[in-house]
């Protein structure tokens, strides 16, 4: 089982182990707009908090040195957090080690640029080809595309496979950490359908069910600022996870893209107690609509 927070420290007397992340993309970052900035997405928190791996042959704690690279933009975020030795906090501890990485994502601005469409006039294809073979020559190359019908992804003459969300990624990395504690990673997130030597390899066609016709999908537009342009909400896609208001939305190019709205008071109306690994919580709000999910243990 892999977790994020809650084990006793590190039983094998070992200080946690560190691996670098390149998480690549050539289009946007959906962030979360806050009354302070632009933040990091559940989706990135939860994929670069601490791993723990407790099965019977690692039983270990990894720590994750992430960086987000536009390669349409050539341009890098770093996400590592600082964890050194010194007073009285047990930084062995995953616990503590939890608490201090998403202490700085909350204090990470992501640059505007990240939240931009795709650069105009860019072979994303050619970009992430090149990329593969020179910045991620040595990392174990992992590929996450949402919502994906596919089961392989060929880049470079090789196949990966395709994974469809972060928890699948995180278990695959502590999966390869516990065969080697010096692997670094490289993750394509929702890598481009384009050629120079990249294609997605579709399933293998199955026999046709018939079902009674259905309506096409149903859109609602709204402005989203997230994504830097007119989004058009897919109808039936709405849901929650934790406070946080969720959709799919389709850009001005015809790309879905997933939208999230931390602290939604659709989802966790004002005054409501939540439980959140294994803390609780309410849902404060204020006449200025600055809405806050605070402790109430």
């Amino acid at each position: 089982m892999f977790m994020s927070d809650g084990c006793k420290g590190d039983r094998t007397g070992q200080g946690p182990d560190r691996s670098g992340l390149k998480i690549v993309m050539v289009d946007s970052l959906s962030v979360q707009e806050e009354d302070d900035g632009r933040r990091l997405p559940e989706t990135i928190r939860d994929l670069c908090s601490v791993l723990i791996s407790e099965t019977k042959d690692c039983d270990r704690i990894f720590i994750l040195d992430p960086v987000i690279t536009r390669l349409d933009l050539n341009k890098t975020f770093s996400l590592k957090t600082a964890i050194e030795k010194g007073g009285a906090k047990n930084v062995d501890n995953p616990k503590v080690i939890g608490k201090l990485i998403q202490k700085n994502f909350d204090e990470l601005e992501v640059p505007r640029e990240f939240t931009t469409r795709q650069a105009s006039n860019i072979n994303a294809g050619a970009l992430i080809e090149k990329f593969s073979t020179t910045e991620s020559v040595n990392d174990s190359i992992l590929i996450v595309i949402e919502n994906s019908s596919t089961d392989k992804y060929q880049l470079n003459g090789k196949q990966y496979k395709v994974f469809t969300s972060m928890e699948e990624v995180r278990n695959k990395i502590a999966s390869l950490l516990c065969q080697n504690d010096k692997t670094n990673f490289t993750l394509f997130i929702n890598p481009p359908l384009l050629n120079t030597g990249i294609s997605i390899l579709p399933k293998p066609v199955e026999p046709k069910v018939y079902s009674p016709k259905s309506a096409s999908p149903r859109f609602t537009k709204r402005r989203i600022n997230s994504g830097g342009g007119d989004l058009v909400m897919v109808k039936g896609s709405e849901g929650c996870d934790v406070c946080t208001r969720y959709y799919s939305a389709v850009d001005n190019a015809g790309r879905v893209r997933q939208i999230t709205e931390k602290n939604s008071t659709n989802c966790c109306p004002c005054g409501k107690d939540i439980v959140l690994r294994g803390r609780t919580y309410r849902m404060n709000c204020d006449d200025t609509g600055g809405n806050r999910l605070e402790s109430v243990d």
